[in-house]
């Protein structure tokens, strides 16, 4: 059995066990442009690699835990649901870590995971210091966890983009993507591809009482939509490939929208503020 955070912090005090509760560019991939705010209180942030109406993972931070002359500042990532949701990690010494991968790198068959239902621990910081080896302790900047699920009976790779800061005290999560392509990596390089696919494909552009948006490099038709953080969908339509659209935005509310464009080769999402002029 692998040792959990609450073995972690049973070396600093007997009531440590009652903190936490039990618990290819060329690829078809589901992308969602997250941009978390800045997380600096205890929560668990769940997301869904595919949209389906399951969570299949969360990241949860246990910050400013006191326990006597101790406190422990903690994050790490969650599978949820099933068996099948696993984190790329590794078990030196028979702890738990969530692997931390850089641009570039493959999430697939060749990568180690956790077993099921195991959590990979992120970053561990008792009183400022960091006395595990936590792969994530003292920071990150565009890192990625590798992660993978069960879906139509085969596995998919996909992987979550996060900030951590230097002290352990706060996250962020910036992205996700899951390779729509069963037993297939997914590089974290998608990312660039996304970032250019985004600009050319898909030019977004925010005007009084318009969102104005652009698809220049898109190969196929899509179908847009926008809605609102409650699910309702306020906008409804279809951009062909070199032609520009308008989304009308003079009737709608202040706040933060989801705008998102899918075709057979995939899906990205990105939140839209909107202020009325």
């Amino acid at each position: 059995m692998k040792k959990s955070l609450k073995e972690k912090l049973a070396r600093y005090g007997s009531v440590a066990a009652g903190v936490l509760g039990t618990t290819s560019v060329g690829a078809q991939v589901n992308y969602v442009d997250v941009q978390s705010d800045t997380i600096r209180t205890d929560t668990l942030f769940a997301v869904s690699l595919d949209g389906d109406s399951l969570n299949h993972f969360a990241i949860r931070s246990e910050f400013d835990v006191n326990l006597g002359i101790n406190t422990f500042d903690i994050i790490e990532a969650v599978p949820l649901n099933s068996t099948h949701n696993r984190i790329a990690g590794n078990t030196p010494m028979s702890y738990a870590y969530a692997s931390k991968f850089d641009f570039g790198v493959d999430i697939g068959p060749g990568t180690e995971w956790l077993p099921g239902l195991t959590n990979g621990s992120m970053s561990f910081a008792r009183n400022g210091a960091f006395d595990y080896n936590d792969y994530w302790n003292g920071g990150a900047t565009d890192k990625f966890l590798g992660l993978r699920i069960r879906r139509n009976d085969s596995t998919h790779y996909g992987w979550m983009r996060l900030d951590i800061d230097t002290a352990g005290t706060w996250f962020i999560v910036k992205d996700h993507a899951l390779n729509l392509k069963g037993n297939e990596p997914l590089n974290t390089s998608y990312l660039i591809g996304v970032e250019n696919h985004r600009k050319m494909a898909f030019i977004v552009a925010q005007r009084p009482s318009e969102i104005w948006v652009k698809a220049d490099a898109l190969r196929e038709k899509a179908s847009v939509e926008m809605y609102d953080l409650n699910g309702r969908v306020v906008y409804n339509g279809h951009i062909s490939p070199n032609r520009e659209l308008s989304i009308p935005t003079d009737q709608l509310a202040r706040g933060v929208y989801v705008l998102r464009f899918f075709n057979q080769h995939g899906l990205i999402e990105r939140k839209v503020n909107i202020n009325q002029y």
